[in-house]
């Protein structure tokens, strides 16, 4: 599974593309949105870790644009420090996985593994094709 995190504060996005590398899963770091638009552009990215606010860019515009000019991804992880100003403009746009600062890690371990397991279950399924009688 490929992840894309996007996050303006350096410390937080080593630390965040460490954490999700040392678990296994193919990791980029962008810290503005052009990196972000690259990075999208040329891997097949499933999951988005976004901050909320990353510089003068609200996280969901960021993933609007991405989506509107490429693919969707499978999921979106929002991490945030403004629960209750952000949250409502996620939900709004299907996105309900969430992290406030700071980041509970264990917590981040096990949303991982649930959405790599729905992304292996949904590329499976697009293997299979009905058989004709």
């Amino acid at each position: 599974m490929t992840v894309l995190v996007i996050e303006h504060n350096q410390a937080l996005l080593q630390q965040l593309v460490k954490f999700i590398s040392q678990h296994g899963y193919r990791t980029f770091g962008a810290s503005t949105v052009q990196q972000a638009i690259n990075v999208y552009r040329e891997n097949l990215v499933e999951v988005i870790v976004v901050d909320a606010e990353t510089g003068n860019e609200k996280g969901y515009d960021i993933i609007n644009d991405l989506w509107k000019k490429y693919y969707p991804s499978e999921a979106v992880v929002i991490i945030t420090t403004h629960l209750t100003n952000t949250i409502s403009a996620f939900r709004s746009r299907g996105i309900v996985r969430y992290f406030s600062l700071p980041i509970d890690f264990h917590r981040l371990e096990i949303t991982l593994n649930e959405l790599y397991t729905r992304v292996i279950s949904h590329s499976l399924l697009s293997f299979v094709q009905p058989v004709a009688h």
